[in-house]
């Protein structure tokens, strides 16, 4: 089975799609493809974002020691 890598602009697009935000036009027709079928993928799910503040409705999963 041969890998097939990701070009720069296509791993952007693929962030930004899991992200929730805009396509780049300035990226290239591959990366246009790599986009939409992430987000046609995605459906409805809330975008993927990194966080590092807790809230109090954040719940905190400790594991036992």
């Amino acid at each position: 089975m041969d890998l097939l890598m990701l070009t720069y602009d296509e791993k952007k697009a693929a962030e930004a799609a899991f992200q929730g935000r805009p396509f780049n036009p300035m990226w290239s027709a591959a990366a246009r493809v790599v986009y939409d079928g992430i987000v046609r993928a995605m459906g409805t799910r809330q975008p993927f974002t990194q966080s590092t503040e807790t809230t109090e409705s954040s719940p905190v999963l400790m594991s036992p020691r």
